[in-house]
C-alpha cells in the first residue's frame, strides 16, 4: 500500500503556458500584492503592467519564440518584472548571475546568443559585455522614456507571439564541473507541469509567499520566483 501510494503520482496538467497562468492570476486578482522587494511592492495590475510594456519594447528588438535574452539583473522588481516580459514577449530567458565570474557570464551569453541582456545601472558594471549583444539598462533615462510611451495592454492580435508548450521557456547553463557547461533548454510545457505539480504539493493558496533566494542561474529558482505568481 505504501509503495502504491508513492506511486500515485499521476495527475490531469492543465494546459496554456506560466504566462496564461499569471495573465489569469493578475485578471482575478488585480489589487493583491504579487510581489515584495525590500520596501518596494507591486500589485497584480502594476507587475503586469510593467512586464506588457517593457514585453513590447523587447517585441520591437525582434524577441520572440526560439529567441533568448538575458537577465543580468539585481534581486529586486525589476527582475521579475523582466522574467515575466521575456515570456509575454514569446522569447525565453537565460538568467545570468551578477555574483557569478565574469568569465563564466560572458561564455553563457556566447554560448545562447541572446538578443540583448537586460540590466540596471546599478548591475551594468558586473553585466557581461559581448560583442554583437545589445545591452539594454532598464533604468536608463531613454529606456523609461521608451517605456512610458508604450500600452500597458497585452500584446494582442498580430503582436502576439503563437507560443506553444515546445517553445523555450528559458535555458539554464550547468556548472561546468565536468568540462564546459552545457545549457540546457526547458520549455513552456515542463515548466508549467513542473510548477503546477509545486503549487499542489506545498497546497499553495492565492496570498501565500515564498521567499526567493536561490541564485536565479539555479533550476529551483523557477519554483521561488513563479509558483506565488500563478
Amino acid at each position: 500500500a505504501l509503495a502504491e501510494a508513492a506511486d500515485a503520482t499521476g495527475r490531469e496538467t492543465g494546459p496554456g503556458t506560466v504566462v496564461d497562468a499569471f495573465a489569469a492570476r493578475a485578471l482575478a486578482h488585480p489589487e493583491e500584492t504579487a510581489l515584495i522587494a525590500g520596501r518596494d511592492s507591486l500589485t497584480y495590475a502594476e507587475l503586469d503592467a510593467r512586464a506588457n510594456r517593457l514585453a513590447r519594447l523587447l517585441a520591437a528588438r525582434g524577441v520572440g519564440p526560439e529567441s533568448f535574452v538575458g537577465l543580468a539583473l539585481p534581486r529586486g522588481t525589476d527582475l521579475v518584472v523582466a522574467l515575466l516580459a521575456v515570456l509575454k514577449a514569446g522569447g525565453a530567458y537565460l538568467p545570468l548571475d551578477l555574483d557569478y565570474p565574469a568569465d563564466r557570464l560572458e561564455f553563457m551569453v556566447q554560448d545562447a546568443r541572446p538578443v540583448c541582456v537586460l540590466t540596471t545601472l546599478a548591475g551594468a558594471p558586473a553585466a557581461p559585455d559581448v560583442r554583437g549583444t545589445e545591452t539594454l539598462v532598464l533604468d536608463a533615462p531613454d529606456t523609461l522614456a521608451a517605456l512610458a510611451d508604450l500600452s500597458a495592454a497585452p500584446l494582442d492580435g498580430a503582436g502576439a507571439p503563437a507560443l506553444s508548450g515546445d517553445h523555450p521557456a528559458y535555458v539554464i547553463h550547468t556548472s561546468g564541473s565536468t568540462g564546459r557547461p552545457k545549457g540546457v533548454v526547458v520549455p513552456h510545457a515542463a515548466l508549467a507541469n513542473f510548477l503546477r505539480m509545486q503549487a499542489h504539493e506545498l497546497a499553495m493558496v492565492p496570498g501565500d509567499r515564498l521567499v526567493a533566494v536561490t541564485t536565479i542561474s539555479f533550476d529551483i529558482a523557477a519554483l521561488e520566483l513563479h509558483v506565488p505568481l500563478i
